[in-house]
């Protein structure tokens, strides 16, 4: 029992190492359980699948528009390889999860046909809501530490949220989670079109890609700042509606 110990508290050691020498990645939600997205207790939780380009943060944070777009496009063939028939052994696995969201354990290698030439890397992650503002999640990415524990196992585990510049006026969110359901990104011409065209002051809902129908707004909260989808519509169609 003493050896069983001993071996179970130097892989302990061993881990905590790789961890403190980890790099810092920004990694793009591709699922998250739908609780994450409504307030909970500071020391709840729960899974998503992400994916990541191993990137540090800072040089992501340095060239911030490009790699965002380049990771949301990443999450969103990701999401799509549902469709596609698996050919070697990373596409079965992420076959496997986007399909049928099987829990398979570990980090790895986003396929060929997905990511193209640029290495890219995906596998669950625990999201603590310790670390996220407000203990709820509003952003469709977070930042997380990776390590390396031997040649073929990478581990990944959420780091600190990180502190982003404030939104500019008038910023328009296009990334919604429906409540229970999936996260859609629609566009910004729309979310505008439903604000300021008389012909949607009336609209009340979304298409989620999800369900792949119409849903209620309400039943739907904006990744990007946490408000409720049609609350956020309302306010800002009446401070246009007054100009």
């Amino acid at each position: 029992m003493a050896g069983f110990v001993a071996i179970v508290a130097t892989l302990l050691i061993r881990e905590k190492r790789a961890f403190d020498e980890g790099v810092d990645v920004v990694c793009w939600i591709v699922q998250a359980h739908p609780n994450l997205y409504a307030p909970g207790p500071a020391k709840g939780g729960g899974l998503a699948h992400v994916v990541f380009y191993p990137v540090p943060y800072e040089k992501f944070i340095a060239n911030r528009e490009q790699a965002i777009a380049e990771l949301e496009k990443l999450a969103e063939k990701t999401t799509r390889f549902q469709n596609r028939k698996p050919i070697d052994g990373d596409e079965r696995i992420l076959f496997a999860i986007t399909r049928h969201g099987d829990p398979v354990r570990g980090v790895h290698r986003v396929p060929v046909r997905v990511a193209g030439r640029l290495v890219a890397y995906h596998g669950p992650l625990g999201i603590r809501r310790s670390l996220l503002p407000d203990n709820i999640l509003t952003q469709p990415f977070v930042v997380c530490r990776v390590a390396h524990l031997g040649e073929k196992n990478m581990q990944i585990k959420m780091a600190p949220y990180p502190v982003d510049a404030p939104l500019e006026p008038g910023f328009l969110p296009s990334v919604f989670a429906h409540r229970g359901c999936a996260v859609t990104k629609v566009r910004e011409a729309l979310v505008q079109q439903c604000i300021e065209d008389p012909e949607y002051r009336e609209h009340r809902t979304m298409l989620c890609v999800g369900c792949g129908r119409d849903v209620p707004m309400r039943d739907c909260v904006w990744l990007e700042t946490g408000e409720n989808v049609l609350e956020h519509i309302e306010r800002r169609r009446a401070s246009h509606a007054s100009l």
